[in-house]
């Protein structure tokens, strides 16, 4: 009876002992072959990872619908010589429709409406240097050029507590070889415009939005003014408007950043779609 006692127990310790040895040697289970039953297995037994692949899934599809905004075709609105008493009225329609402009601005306006500015960055609005007084910048010494590009930055950074963009819009679209020289020298690049429905000229609602409507296209940057009754008419218009046709309304840093790696300063951008 002993005996067979013994060679039960020595039976029971041979197959204890293989079953471990079995276990042991199982691979680790990212070097399994991908198969249903065993994901399923893995799932069943692990919430914890359930929890993180759902996540996960949850994740990629918020990637993926940004993504999908950001392929919408994008237009920059601009409004030049501000701030006055009319940009907050522009402001109100841009924050009516969540979209965003770029204001470019003169320098001996902005101290003056400070709160302006500032609600203007607040709402993801751009805010950039137009010069400090509108002149015409050939008509300038190199010194005098510099200072009046540099001063304006220098004040909207000082008001709104934002770096100013490393670009400015030269009045008139004036641009030559000199100015882009200096402009190289600061560091600065040129913003010009692809699209002018000349509102200054027009001085009429409908003929504005007429024009606007009629040219812009994908990419484009348009050219408006925020100190003319006209135009801010216009403008409850045709941002609804380019909205309804699928367009995103971005500031101008926006558009380059999705156009070109990065602005080469004393370049041209803009000049009715050419860059020189």
């Amino acid at each position: 009876m002993k005996k067979i006692l013994t060679i039960l127990l020595s039976a029971v310790i041979v197959i204890s002992s293989c079953a471990t040895a079995s276990l042991n040697l199982l691979p680790d289970k990212n070097s399994l072959p991908e198969q249903t039953e065993s994901t399923d297995i893995i799932s069943e037994e692990n919430p914890v990872q359930n929890t993180a692949q759902s996540e996960l899934s949850a994740a990629q599809e918020e990637s993926n619908a940004v993504l999908n905004e950001k392929k919408k075709p994008m237009i920059a609105l601009t409004f030049d010589d501000g701030p006055c008493e009319l940009t907050d009225s522009i402001l109100d329609i841009l924050e009516r429709y969540n979209v965003r402009a770029t204001f470019f601005v003169q320098g001996q306006f902005v101290e003056k409406r400070q709160d302006t500015i500032r609600r203007a960055v607040k709402n993801g609005n751009e805010v950039a240097g137009h010069t400090w007084r509108h002149n015409r910048l050939s008509d300038l010494s190199n010194k005098d050029m510099a200072e009046t590009i540099v001063t304006t930055s220098a004040i909207i950074e000082q008001i709104t507590g934002v770096p100013s963009p490393r670009f400015f819009r030269p009045p008139y679209g004036h641009i030559d070889w000199r100015v882009k020289n200096v402009c190289a020298g600061l560091g600065y690049a040129l913003i010009n415009w692809t699209v002018d429905p000349q509102d200054w000229r027009l001085l009429n609602a409908d003929k504005i939005y007429i024009e606007v409507m009629n040219t812009v296209r994908e990419n484009s940057i348009v050219l408006l003014h925020d100190i003319f009754s006209t135009t801010k008419t216009a403008a409850e218009r045709i941002i609804p408007a380019l909205i309804e046709k699928g367009y995103e309304l971005v500031t101008v840093s926006e558009l380059m950043s999705h156009l070109y790696e990065e602005l080469k300063p004393g370049t041209v951008y803009g000049a009715y779609g050419l860059r020189h």
